[in-house]
């Protein structure tokens, strides 16, 4: 999951939009790399004090064991890293170009479209990446199609698409069987 962002480039200054199951994950892998700092989490309901909450008691993923400090209703600390905590409903609103994002991770579900997704954008970021499955944007699989990436894309759909990857590993075995099957050595 969001294997194509943890490629794009050396450092990351990242956003997170929603703040659910996929957010937090998220959030738990980019504190576990030096190359990564998230500076900011947006998610309408909640604020520094319930993310804290919510990441600390996980119950999808378990207890978190990094340090978690609320400095006050729009900060938190995350393993000695400041994050700033925004609750705009609006992407446009959030000020990702303030607070240094250059890539959003859209993970509301709601902004999924090259058009929705787009305000963050607007909003600041230089790159968005949805996790979630997007009618228009450009779709990435690590493994399967990532090199067709190109940097001009803005918008991009990062889906953990399982039956991309077990077709794609279909087709190689299938190739390499017809290979062996069919492949004879030559007559000297």
């Amino acid at each position: 999951m969001c294997g194509l962002l943890f490629q794009m480039a050396a450092t990351r200054q990242i956003g997170i939009n929603g703040f659910g199951r996929i957010g937090r994950l998220v959030l738990r892998i980019a504190t576990a790399r030096d190359d990564i700092d998230v500076v900011a989490v947006n998610d309408p309901f909640i604020d520094a004090k319930y993310m804290a909450y919510m990441l600390k008691y996980d119950s999808t993923h378990g207890v978190f064991t990094g340090t978690i400090n609320v400095i006050d209703d729009s900060t938190s600390k995350i393993n000695g890293k400041q994050i700033k905590v925004e609750s705009k409903r609006n992407p446009e609103e959030i000020p990702w170009g303030y607070h240094g994002a250059e890539y959003v991770v859209e993970s509301s579900g709601v902004f999924t479209t090259l058009d929705k997704a787009s305000a963050h954008l607007k909003a600041g970021a230089k790159k968005v990446v949805i996790l979630a499955p997007s009618a228009d944007a450009p779709m990435f699989v690590v493994g399967v199609n990532e090199k067709s990436y190109k940097s001009n894309m803005d918008v991009v759909d990062d889906t953990s698409n399982e039956e991309a990857i077990e077709i794609n590993m279909l087709r190689r075995s299938i190739a390499n069987q017809m290979e062996r099957d069919y492949n004879m050595p030559e007559i000297q």
